[in-house]
């Protein structure tokens, strides 16, 4: 699970099973084949280039 929301007074943190890694450029959502690159890259090549290495990642289920 991953923290989504710390604890409020007596209640206790906020979780969630759709985990997301946040990077620099990119979040990567692993149980969701999804991903984001930043609008900070603008440059259509890199994001192109950044778009071919997330595809070739291989998650491994679980």
């Amino acid at each position: 699970v991953q923290v989504t929301k710390g604890p409020i007074g007596n209640k206790g943190p906020r979780v969630t099973t759709n985990i997301s890694l946040a990077g620099r450029l990119l979040v990567l959502m692993p149980q969701n084949d999804q991903f984001g690159i930043s609008r900070k890259v603008e440059d259509p090549k890199e994001r192109a280039r950044l778009r071919k290495i997330v595809e070739k990642v291989n998650v491994p289920e679980g």
